[in-house]
């Protein structure tokens, strides 16, 4: 646990730099600088910053009857929810979509993802990119547009990080993407090729998506059939099974990892990433 540290001390114990924190802040480098030297400033500052780092900030009173925490200062906290590639494209036929959107927005902290805006920037027809990306544009907020990498880039990151640091904390992994976010927060326009780079990279993308995932089933297929056991009752279960040593859980699970670092890993290193 850490303890009485100033941020700029902070930052340095999760290996953050003044660059990394203020990209995720979308400032400059001075910006965070000029903030790691005071002594005094804004609530929704330190917010902000606690926050890039990947925690969150509680104020507490420390009285002769004991500790309160103080809670004016914070925002409500509403459910996150990330819309897939599908409720963006329904979103965009809907003439009515712009009530829903914003009754949606009233009970959700509504997010993205890469995915989201790489399909709409494969959409080779100009006016209909455009309009889905207005779309995506309507579901953030003004000051709390927040763009995440899909879960397997999520996944690579992750591996990435524990490669570099097995000692490492997921939440100092870097999950969101400023440049998207900017794009979403300006009126920039994707140009037709732009959009002709990104359809053939989503097809590479989808064949090697094919190859992971879809070409998985027929070896789980072969694992129920040639077991004693009937198929699993619920997912629980299925998971449950799958994870005894030697189990295709951990299997599928190095094939994973060793598409995001070398060398192959075995079940043990799988078992420690995942713990």
């Amino acid at each position: 646990m850490l303890n009485d540290m100033a941020l700029d001390e902070l930052r340095e114990a999760l290996k953050l730099t003044q660059e990394s924190l203020a990209e995720s802040l979308h400032v400059n480098q001075a910006a965070i600088s000029k903030v790691e030297r005071r002594s005094d400033m804004l609530i929704s500052t330190l917010r902000k910053i606690i926050q890039a780092m990947g925690g969150e900030l509680e104020i507490r009173a420390i009285l002769p009857a004991g500790v309160v925490r103080i809670n004016q200062f914070e925002r409500v906290r509403r459910p996150v929810i990330f819309l897939d590639t599908s409720v963006v494209n329904l979103l965009a036929e809907d003439k009515n979509a712009a009530s829903f959107i914003s009754s949606l927005r009233s009970g959700y902290a509504v997010r993205l993802t890469a995915a989201n805006l790489d399909e709409v920037a494969a959409t080779p027809d100009g006016n209909e990119r455009e309009h889905l990306l207005d779309v995506c544009r309507a579901t953030q907020g003004e000051d709390d547009t927040q763009v995440f990498l899909p879960v397997g880039d999520i996944v690579k990151a992750l591996i990435a990080e524990f490669e570099r640091n097995p000692a490492c904390h997921w939440r100092a992994v870097r999950v969101r993407l400023p440049e998207y976010e900017r794009l979403l927060a300006s009126s920039e326009l994707i140009s037709d090729e732009l959009s002709t780079e990104q359809s053939e990279f989503a097809e590479k993308q989808k064949a090697q998506f094919d190859e992971m995932y879809s070409n998985a089933r027929p070896q789980f297929d072969e694992l129920f059939h040639s077991g004693t056991e009937g198929r699993p009752s619920s997912p629980a279960e299925l998971v449950s099974r799958l994870q005894v040593r030697g189990g295709a859980f951990w299997s599928f699970g190095m094939k994973l990892y060793t598409r995001a670092a070398e060398p192959p890993a075995d079940e043990d290193r799988i078992r420690r990433f995942v713990d």
